[in-house]
């Protein structure tokens, strides 16, 4: 069970979470040096400037994809199969 020190009246498990998550955080950042606390927040930072740029790319190819198919024709719904009086040139295996 939790000691006194983190048992005040919490129901819910992510407050309790959160209390020693903050608590392992604070003293991991105690035992790192600040050349690694800094190594660690610059590829955090890194991290989320490429996933900013990613969603960025991203939304410009879907806005892209989109300008070429409203340029694009938009294709004809075929009513009936037999619009042609005579076979069509080239595309039959023998032709006489």
């Amino acid at each position: 069970m939790l000691s006194g020190k983190y048992n005040k009246d919490v129901s819910d498990l992510s407050e309790i979470a959160k209390l020693l998550g903050s608590k392992g955080g604070k003293a991991r950042a105690k035992k790192l040096t600040s050349e690694q606390r800094s190594s660690i927040a610059s590829k955090g930072a890194q991290a989320r400037k490429e996933s900013l740029l990613l969603k960025k790319r991203i939304i410009a190819n879907f806005e892209y994809l989109q300008a070429i198919q409203e340029l694009q024709p938009q294709k004809k719904i075929i009513k009936r199969l037999k619009t042609c009086r005579h076979k069509l040139p080239g595309i039959y295996r023998y032709e006489t």
